[in-house]
């Protein structure tokens, strides 16, 4: 669905690639993790209602603690209120582009609309639009949900993450990046982790490996394989 790599270069401006593939990482242990937390703890019903939310709340937490992981670049991330101060949701910011992250149950679904969002890609995205009034900030979201294969679903599994440039009036994309196939051949940068493992704050998280990555890669690579 990608067709302006130019909106990529401006992210990957102020987010190097190893961010994403930490979000990527980081997102992978959140939906087992979520899943089996609440399966653990109520009946079947009850987790059910219940996993969406702890996603979404092991997902922001994600974001912001990638963040610190980066703050040396001039990343960083908080949880901001919305409007009538009923809820909560993270923002990354670096340089001149902010980042937020939605669940959605497909790939290159439209998130729902929200006040927050719809206020962030007016304000950033007017210089997109050709508009003489500068946005002073460029907005993307993250995009994640679940594994389908075929008919089947797993919803304690990983499978897809995008990055989705919105419209202003957030009622579309401008575009859509896959950031699995992307980075898929991408690591963090040494200075990065240094960085990162130097400052005491940043994160306690045990590095774990992406399957996801690890899968797209191979299939990437016996893609290439069989054109040769």
């Amino acid at each position: 669905m990608a067709r302006n790599d130019q909106f990529m270069r401006i992210v990957e401006g102020c987010f190097p690639p190893g961010f994403f593939v930490r979000v990527i990482e980081e997102l992978e242990q959140v939906y087992p993790s979520a899943h089996t937390h609440c399966h653990g703890r109520f009946d079947t019903a009850e987790a059910a209602d219940l996993y969406p939310y702890e996603r979404r709340a092991r997902a922001e937490t994600v974001l912001r603690d990638v963040a610190k992981e980066f703050g040396h670049r001039g990343i960083s991330a908080e949880a901001k209120a919305n409007a009538t101060n009923s809820n909560f949701h993270s923002e990354a910011v670096s340089g001149s582009v902010v980042l937020t992250e939605s669940y959605v149950q497909k790939s290159g679904e439209l998130v729902e609309l929200a006040d927050f969002r719809q206020q962030l890609a007016e304000s950033a995205q007017l210089r997109l639009m050709g508009a003489d009034e500068a946005g002073t900030l460029f907005y993307a979201i993250v995009l994640h949900g679940y594994r389908r294969e075929g008919k089947h679903k797993f919803p304690y599994r990983l499978g897809f993450v995008e990055l989705a440039i919105p419209n202003k009036e957030c009622t579309g994309y401008l575009d859509v990046f896959d950031l699995v196939n992307r980075y898929a051949a991408a690591d963090v940068d040494p200075a990065d982790r240094a960085a990162a493992a130097a400052d005491a704050v940043a994160t306690e998280r045990v590095r774990k490996p992406s399957a996801l990555l690890i899968e797209r890669r191979r299939l990437i690579s016996d893609d290439r394989s069989s054109e040769e």
